[in-house]
């Protein structure tokens, strides 16, 4: 907990359970990450990549992110909750679940990246580019206020995203 991560590469990272409780990690390569649990709340990243692996729980809740890329990951579930995330990318990746409830996403894009589940109760966003993320659901459209969607997405989402406005929809 409270580590201090700079400068370095770390290649194919393979065990149970990394905390990184509060740690400030900078200008870090993670490649072939396999891991049960990467947990690290209230953690600070900034210039990261993680390029390939697996991990079964990403927890970064209350995180600060600016600068990071996951490239080619898949995780099945993803704690963004209540985290700062600025200038980050999401490139070939695929969530289980990804949760977003009160977090503040600034210049976040998703390029060919699929989830099953988005929580988006609470989300805050700014040029938040969604076009590249194939979801299932989201739990709250209302929270995808300030995104960009596809017009296939729109149509895809339009009945909870009616309903969010308060639309009765009927067959």
């Amino acid at each position: 907990s409270f580590a201090r991560i700079a400068e370095c590469e770390i290649p194919d990272v393979d065990l149970d359970s990394l905390t990184l409780a509060g740690a400030s990690v900078r200008d870090v390569l993670i490649s072939g990450i396999r891991a049960t649990r990467l947990i690290a709340p209230n953690s600070a990243w900034r210039t990261v990549t993680i390029n390939g692996g697996r991990l079964a729980t990403l927890e970064l809740s209350g995180a600060e992110l600016d600068g990071v890329e996951f490239r080619g990951m898949r995780i099945d579930y993803a704690n963004l909750s209540m985290s700062t995330v600025t200038d980050v990318r999401f490139v070939d990746c695929r969530f289980g679940s990804l949760d977003l409830p009160e977090a503040a996403l600034t210049r976040v894009t998703f390029e060919g990246c699929h989830a099953d589940e988005v929580d988006s109760r609470g989300l805050r966003s700014q040029h938040l580019d969604l076009r590249g993320l194939e979801a299932l659901s989201f739990t709250s459209p209302a929270g995808l206020s300030g995104a960009t969607l596809t017009t296939r997405q729109v149509e895809q989402h339009s009945t909870p995203l009616a309903m969010a406005l308060g639309i009765r929809v009927l067959e």
